[in-house]
C-alpha cells in the first residue's frame, strides 16, 4: 500500500478522480475538470513538485499515461492502475497511450502486477442452491518483473502468444498459480477459478 512505501523519509503525492480515502503524511491532489483543475492543469505542479512517488489514481488518457511515463523516466518512483486483462495487456495498452516509443515506454516499468477476485467457498452452504455457494472475495495475483527479454520481444512486434509465453517464463507469480494456493488452502475451487480466468 502507499501506507508502506511512505515509511520513513518518502514523499508522495497522489492525483486521483476522486481522492477515494484521506491518507495521512501522503500529498493528495483531486481531479476536478468541471472547476479547471483537470490532470493537465496539475501536470506543472508535478513536474516542479519536489517528492520521491507519484500515485496516479488511474491510467485511462493518453496525458495521464504520457506524464507518468515522463515522470518515471525522471527517476521518479510512479504507481498507477490500468485496465487491462493481464500484465502483457497492461504494457501493450501503456504503449499505446503514451505515444512514446515501446522502448521508452518499457524502460520507464519495472514491474506489472494483475489482480482478479475469486469467489471464497461459503463454510454454511447447504450444497442446493448455487447462489450461496461463494460468500466474499479473494484476490489473486500475477507479478511480472521487466527483463531484456520481455523488452526485445514487444520491441520486435514478436506475436502476442510469444510475447505472453516470455512473460509466463518472468512471472514471480501468474494467476493459476495463485489460485491453485488458494485451492489448497480450501478458500475457493477449481470450478471458481475457471470461471475467473475464462479457462
Amino acid at each position: 500500500s502507499l501506507l508502506h512505501v511512505g515509511r520513513g523519509t518518502r514523499t508522495i503525492w497522489t492525483v486521483e478522480d476522486p481522492v477515494e480515502r484521506n491518507l495521512p503524511g501522503l500529498i493528495q491532489l483531486e481531479v476536478d475538470e468541471a472547476n479547471g483543475a483537470g490532470f493537465d492543469a496539475l501536470l506543472p505542479a508535478l513536474v516542479r513538485a519536489d517528492y520521491d512517488t507519484l500515485f496516479l489514481g488511474e491510467i485511462r488518457d493518453k496525458a495521464t499515461a504520457a506524464a507518468g511515463v515522463r515522470q518515471s523516466k525522471a527517476g521518479r518512483q510512479v504507481i498507477t492502475t490500468i485496465h487491462a486483462n493481464d500484465n502483457v495487456t497492461a504494457i501493450l495498452r501503456l504503449i499505446e497511450l503514451a505515444e512514446d516509443t515501446p522502448l521508452s515506454v518499457m524502460d520507464s516499468v519495472r514491474g506489472v502486477i494483475s489482480q482478479r477476485l475469486v469467489g471464497k467457498l461459503n463454510p454454511n452452504w447447504n450444497r442446493r442452491s448455487k447462489n450461496e455457494k461463494y460468500k466474499g472475495r479473494m484476490p489473486i495475483h500475477e507479478v511480472l518483473i521487466m527483463t531484456d527479454e520481455l523488452t526485445e520481444a514487444v520491441m520486435s512486434n514478436a506475436p502476442l502468444s510469444k510475447v505472453k509465453h516470455i512473460a509466463a517464463k518472468n512471472s514471480q507469480s501468474t494467476f493459476r498459480a495463485d489460485a491453485a494456493r488458494l485451492i489448497s488452502a480450501g478458500i475457493t475451487d477449481e470450478e471458481e477459478v475457471r470461471r475467473v480466468l475464462g479457462e
